[in-house]
């Protein structure tokens, strides 16, 4: 569904930006948001395009170094982080 244009130009009246560039504005918000609206309802392209896939960590046999910088080989970066979270 497109903006309503004249419903929202009145926002950047006071910067004398011209119509065009005006509408193009408020078409750049209006897309951000549908996007942030669809990926919080898994309506996202990308979503629906993997669906049904496993995404594997990106590094999924890489080191992870504490903060000693001790290597630790056994965890993954995601229990690593799941592991020290809220211990700030």
């Amino acid at each position: 569904m497109p903006p309503h244009l004249d419903k929202y130009r009145k926002h950047l009246a006071p910067y004398k930006l011209g119509e065009a560039r005006e509408d193009e504005i408020i078409h750049m918000v209006h897309n951000a948001m549908d996007s942030f609206v669809s990926r919080n309802f898994d309506d996202d392209p990308t979503q629906v395009c993997i669906e049904g896939q496993v995404v594997k960590n990106a590094l999924p046999d890489s080191t992870v170094l504490d903060s000693a910088g001790q290597a630790d080989a056994t965890r993954s970066l995601s229990e690593t982080f799941n592991a020290t979270k809220g211990k700030r």
